[in-house]
């Protein structure tokens, strides 16, 4: 389980470069789309992250909730309230492009 959570932290890291880079440079419609698709592509990875460290310490969720809670109390991240506020965000853009 050890490189699963390894393999989704690499991932992570990469994937939230490439989101900084995409933000950098959103000056038209096609690079204000990738950004988005960066940032969800993000969101992804960081939640199989939390998700594989939580399940390796044998801590068990049920609701997305739940997990950044959990994720919070054992301080793998900072500021509960922005994650629930990111969360909010990658569900309202997955909204908007129904």
């Amino acid at each position: 389980m050890r490189e699963k959570v390894k393999g989704n932290s690499e991932n992570f890291k990469s994937a939230l470069e490439n989101l900084q880079e995409a933000a950098k440079e959103t000056e038209n419609n096609l690079e204000i789309d990738g950004a988005m698709k960066s940032f969800e592509l993000s969101y992804e990875l960081v939640w199989r992250l939390i998700k594989a460290y939580l399940e390796d310490q044998r801590i068990v969720c049920r609701t997305p909730r739940e997990r950044f809670r959990q994720a919070f109390s054992v301080k793998l991240v900072e500021y509960e309230k922005n994650w629930t506020d990111i969360r909010r965000i990658q569900q309202s853009i997955g909204e908007s492009q129904l």
